[in-house]
């Protein structure tokens, strides 16, 4: 009895030492699974309009974007159209459309590199008539995935906002400002004076806004939507009053007038004026506003780095 009495001390003392081990490999296995399970970061998407391509005339769309761990794991690109409340289009004619039935188009990846594969300019052809509606005026929306090929998605990138007009448009209700984002690209260590700084470009257009003024407003913030503040003459007024800032002034003299290269420069200094020595992870949220300040239109939030 004495013998069988040790035998199940030690049996338990095994099992003490067997399931917290046991334990640990599941969480170690788990932990190394998200590392290494597929994902995405998107970059930008942007649209050149009225293209013509093998005798139609439509919209090429151009996606900038990185996935990661998906070397030999075939995918796609996927571009789903809706409307702007995420209402899909409806395929009429199985041409251009997704297993459930709206307008999509795909283009086929095959990433050669771990972790990281970059894209840096994955473009699709989407002719107008393939979107399937009647003449009128419509606020649109492409939701840009990466989905397996077998189906299931990987990473949802955005939902990029943009208007489509066909045919005659006539409309008895008031129009509503709005814009749309094309691209935004930075010059850094310029001088403007005496001041080093960036200059910040962005390409864009503004609708329905044809003799009222505005501003392209590019607010500068820390990453995660933190603003940082301004005393000078970088400093905002209207609804975010005290927010760093660069305004570019706009008095759209057409319904539908495109901005190629909207610029702002900031100086350095306004960046040291409010954080510490080291390297900081920031932001610009990019917004179309009225000249109260009210908003009109975000257009995007770009990332950056500043360091000193």
């Amino acid at each position: 009895m004495k013998l069988t009495s040790r035998i199940l001390q030690n049996f338990g003392k095994a099992n003490r030492i067997f399931f917290p081990v046991f334990l640990c490999l599941i969480v170690l296995s788990a932990a190394a699974y998200a590392q290494t399970a597929p994902s995405t970061g998107f970059k930008r998407l942007w649209i050149d309009y009225d293209i013509t391509q093998n005798g139609q005339k439509g919209m090429r769309i151009h996606t900038e974007f990185e996935v990661y761990n998906m070397k030999g794991i075939p995918g796609y690109l996927g571009l789903y159209f809706q409307y702007r409340d995420g209402t899909p289009l409806k395929d009429k004619n199985q041409t251009l459309y997704s297993s459930a039935g709206e307008v999509a188009i795909y283009v086929e990846i095959n990433p050669g590199y771990n972790p990281t594969t970059y894209y840096a300019d994955l473009d699709a052809f989407m002719p107008y008539t393939e979107l399937d509606l009647p003449d009128g005026k419509y606020e649109l929306q492409i939701q840009a995935n990466v989905i397996y090929k077998q189906g299931g998605i990987i990473g949802s990138l955005t939902n990029f906002d943009f208007i489509y007009s066909q045919g005659n448009v006539t409309t008895t209700t008031k129009k509503t400002a709005d814009a749309t984002f094309t691209r935004a690209w930075v010059d850094y260590d310029v001088r403007e004076g005496n001041r080093k700084g960036m200059r910040v470009h962005v390409k864009f257009s503004a609708m329905d806004m044809k003799g009222v003024s505005g501003k392209l407003a590019i607010f500068f913030q820390k990453r995660g939507g933190d603003p940082l503040y301004s005393n000078s003459a970088f400093r905002a007024t209207g609804q975010r009053v005290g927010e760093m800032v660069a305004y570019y002034a706009i008095t759209p003299a057409y319904d539908e007038a495109d901005y190629s290269d909207a610029s702002v420069f900031i100086p350095y200094s306004e960046f040291k004026s409010v954080l510490p020595r080291g390297t900081h992870n920031l932001q610009m949220d990019i917004d179309v506003i009225y000249q109260n300040g009210n908003l009109i239109k975000h257009l995007s939030t770009e990332d950056f780095w500043f360091e000193w």
